[in-house]
């Protein structure tokens, strides 16, 4: 299978080297999972855990991200008897991320990818230190999830390494400053 390349799976594969350069050292792009180490030692897959409603809000408005992001919080609110409208900075509903979606569905694709000794995941999301902690209570909750040795979550200024096993989380800051993931 021919490997496409895309610009997020770069940035993550040089932030986890920034973080981790003895473990991602000698890491190349690839496809199932993006990222790969040599011998087989580590794999580890990188989505989005954005909102759907909010990444094509990001699509189509190009200048949302300057506006809202990343550094600012962004929230959503539901409006009465229709989708979700982007309310931005302060609003008190969610955050605009989905961090359990997206461990879910790249869970349940993992039997299809390449196996190596340690799988690992990377979520790019907007920034929201709760929503870190839905994710870990989620894992602990039920140990059949978890799937991956290592979550690694990245707000493009700070990214976090949550060891799934022992729930123990670590926060790296900052993480290679300049153009945003948005």
């Amino acid at each position: 299978m021919s490997n496409r390349v895309h610009p997020e799976e770069l940035r993550a594969l040089a932030v986890l080297q920034q973080i981790e350069p003895v473990k991602f050292a000698g890491a190349f792009n690839a496809d199932r999972p993006d990222i790969q180490t040599p011998g087989g030692r580590v794999g580890c897959e990188v989505t989005r855990a954005v909102e759907q409603s909010v990444s094509a809000l990001l699509a189509r408005d190009r200048h949302a991200a300057r506006r809202y992001g990343p550094h600012r919080a962004m929230r959503l609110v539901r409006s009465t008897g229709g989708p979700r409208d982007a309310v931005f900075p302060n609003a008190q509903a969610a955050s605009g991320n989905d961090l359990v979606a997206a461990y879910e569905r790249k869970r349940r694709l993992l039997p299809g990818y390449d196996r190596f000794t340690e799988q690992d995941l990377f979520l790019f999301m907007l920034p929201e230190a709760e929503d870190i902690a839905r994710l870990r209570r989620f894992l602990q909750a039920d140990p059949a999830r978890q799937a991956f040795a290592v979550v690694y979550l990245y707000d493009a200024r700070h990214c976090w390494r949550l060891t799934v096993a022992d729930n123990a989380i670590t926060r790296f800051a900052p993480i290679l400053e300049g153009k945003s993931w948005l």
